[in-house]
C-alpha cells in the first residue's frame, strides 16, 4: 500500500504497536515491584491508595507494560498491591482474604 493512502489513525496504530513488548520478562518486573510500598505517612486512605497506584504505574511504565498488565495481568497486579500493604498485620489479613476468595473459584 502506498504511504499516501494510509490514514493518520492507521499510522498512529502502527507506531503504537512498536511500543508493545513481544516478550515480557516478568522476573525483572517482579524484582522492581519489591520496592513498591504504601506510604503510611499520608494522612488519609485515599491519598495513600492514589500514591500507591501512581507508584505501581510508574514501575509498569519503566517496562512499558501499563496497558498490557491492566488488560491481561490483573491477578499479578493484585499480588503486587497486596505485597505493598502495611502494617504487617493488615497485610496478613488481606493476604488471607485474597487466598480465601481465590479458593472459592
Amino acid at each position: 500500500m502506498a504511504p499516501h493512502l494510509i490514514t493518520e489513525q492507521q499510522w498512529i496504530g502502527y507506531f503504537k504497536l512498536a511500543n508493545m513488548p513481544l516478550h515480557i520478562d516478568y522476573a525483572s518486573v517482579d524484582e522492581a515491584m519489591k520496592t513498591l510500598q504504601i506510604k503510611t505517612a499520608w494522612p488519609d486512605l485515599e491519598s495513600r491508595m492514589m500514591n500507591l497506584q501512581a507508584d505501581l504505574e510508574a514501575i509498569l511504565d519503566q517496562f512499558n507494560l501499563t496497558d498490557v498488565a491492566f488488560e491481561h495481568e490483573q491477578r499479578r497486579i493484585v499480588k503486587y498491591l497486596a505485597n505493598a500493604l502495611a502494617p504487617a498485620s493488615f497485610k496478613a489479613v488481606i493476604a488471607t482474604k485474597l487466598t480465601l476468595h481465590g479458593n472459592k473459584k
